[in-house]
């Protein structure tokens, strides 16, 4: 009998490892990088405010913003409840600076864009901890347009057509923002270079959850959980023809745009992901993410070998021990 549970070890042994390893890559990576921490909350207070628009550095001292706009001492704007009505009105928009300013710890209801950013000296500006919510399901979260190393960090973007938008920007790190319910793309990069997107949480899209757009090169996508997103019947790009169906949650149709850490050699994590090989892109230049994760690791090709190895080894198992019985009588 003892070579029967045996025999049982050792089939199930290296499934056990497998699916071991595949959870412990994931539990790793949610310590690592806390996933599910320091994101920003309604529990806070915030000082009711009308929406803020910034055309050049001297309007900056029209507010009671604390800072004087230095490196050192950035202007801060911070814990606002700011609600924004009208079709082309945004909660905060800054254009036209070269003074350094923070956008931190406010919330924003709005009929159109949340926070909009364009034309601002390149390493000035930081977003950071914010919430923005559309009432319309229209316009973007955060709009970042003609600008250059800024940081868009930990904020929550929800009911938006796009999430995120960047549009001609150079050298910007978007990282741990929670991006839901938009009803076109999560993360849209517009003809835009060398950014680095990672860490993000993107649920519930109506198309692709992260869309890289026109001649964008060289941006870097990695450890983004994609959720849910990519379920509509079909999809455009900037309003062109209809593509069919997506066939994944993530479109490229730039060039050089790398889908995982080259150093960890780990990718992205995808609901949609099946186990096994790369994880494809939509989009003409066939861009796949060469090390992916499954969101929860359990992912169909894992259920497969977990199951049927299983079921197996019982019924060999008990196979042999019926033998044994029945040698016995």
């Amino acid at each position: 009998m003892r070579f029967h549970y045996i025999i049982l070890v050792l089939i199930l042994n290296p499934i056990l490892l497998c699916i071991t390893s595949q959870f412990n890559g994931i539990s790793d990576y949610n310590a690592n990088n806390k996933l599910n921490e320091d994101w920003p909350t309604t529990s806070q207070s915030y000082i009711d405010h009308p929406p803020i628009l910034i055309t050049s550095d001297g309007v900056f001292s029209g507010y009671s913003f604390t800072g004087n706009g230095t490196s050192d001492k950035p202007y801060i704007i911070e814990g606002y409840n700011i609600t924004a009505v009208g079709s082309l009105t945004f909660g905060i928009e800054i254009r036209n600076t070269y003074s350094h300013f923070i956008i931190r710890d406010c919330i924003i209801y709005t009929e159109f864009m949340g926070i909009g950013l364009s034309y601002i000296q390149a390493g000035t500006s930081k977003i950071s901890h914010n919430i923005l919510i559309s009432t319309t399901n229209d316009g973007s979260g955060i709009a970042l347009r003609h600008m250059n190393n800024s940081t868009v960090e930990r904020n929550t973007c929800n009911g938006f057509i796009q999430g995120i938008h960047i549009d001609d920007v150079y050298g910007c790190r978007i990282h741990s923002n929670i991006i839901i319910n938009s009803e076109y793309q999560g993360i849209n990069i517009r003809y835009s270079d060398s950014n680095i997107i990672t860490n993000n949480i993107i649920t519930n899209t109506n198309q692709h959850g992260i869309a890289i757009v026109g001649t964008s090169i060289n941006n870097t996508i990695h450890h983004n959980r994609l959720e849910n997103n990519a379920w509509a019947d079909s999809y455009d790009i900037d309003g062109g023809p209809s593509q069919g169906p997506p066939n994944s949650q993530a479109y490229d149709e730039g060039s050089n745009n790398i889908w995982y850490d080259e150093e960890s050699q780990e990718g992205n994590f995808w609901s949609d992901y099946f186990g096994i090989g790369p994880y494809s892109i939509d989009g003409p230049t066939g861009a796949v993410d060469l090390y992916p994760f499954h969101t929860t690791g359990l992912t169909p090709f894992i259920i497969i070998i977990t199951i049927i190895p299983s079921i197996v080894a019982i019924s060999v198992l008990l196979i042999l021990v019926l033998r044994k019985r029945r040698k016995n009588n």
